[in-house]
């Protein structure tokens, strides 16, 4: 299946699936909510012909983030184009770029962080979505195996 016509369909049944879970279970008034689209600048993430990640899972956020705000949430982006959080001239550029995105994270102290991210991997053993969470919050498991059941279906 082609990569692309994969990232839209599951993008479309989680932005239509996203508005049904929320407004039933979890209402977004007053919520906010960090997006993190992963990698930017020179870490392009994973490629697919001329595909970036770091572009999909950009394009992704934006629209994901108009969708949220029309529920009512506050969204915020560690990113908003093609660059990394990290240090200029860092001399551990990844270690300096997701520490920048937990200080800015931790700052806003939102109720929801959402990394996006599209791996590829050739093997069998790993496929379609993955959610992963932290157990500090136990709702944070529920939101997880919402949004992973959503995924699925």
């Amino acid at each position: 299946m082609n990569h692309k016509i994969y990232v839209f369909f599951i993008f479309t049944i989680m932005i239509f699936s996203i508005d049904n879970i929320y407004s039933k279970t979890l209402p977004l008034k007053n919520k906010i909510i960090v997006i993190d689209p992963g990698h930017g600048g020179i870490d392009k993430g994973a490629s697919y012909y001329n595909n970036n990640e770091s572009e999909l899972v950009l394009n992704i956020s934006k629209i994901l983030k108009k969708e949220l705000e029309k529920e009512g949430a506050t969204i915020f982006l560690t990113r908003e184009g093609n660059y990394d959080l990290s240090k200029p001239n860092a001399k551990r550029r990844k270690k300096s770029d997701v520490d920048n995105r937990i200080k800015y994270i931790n700052n806003i102290n939102p109720d929801i962080v959402l990394s996006i991210h599209l791996n590829a991997d050739t093997s069998n053993t790993w496929h379609g979505a993955q959610v992963f969470y932290d157990d500090i919050n136990p709702n944070n498991q529920i939101i997880a195996e919402i949004m992973q059941q959503v995924l699925k279906d």
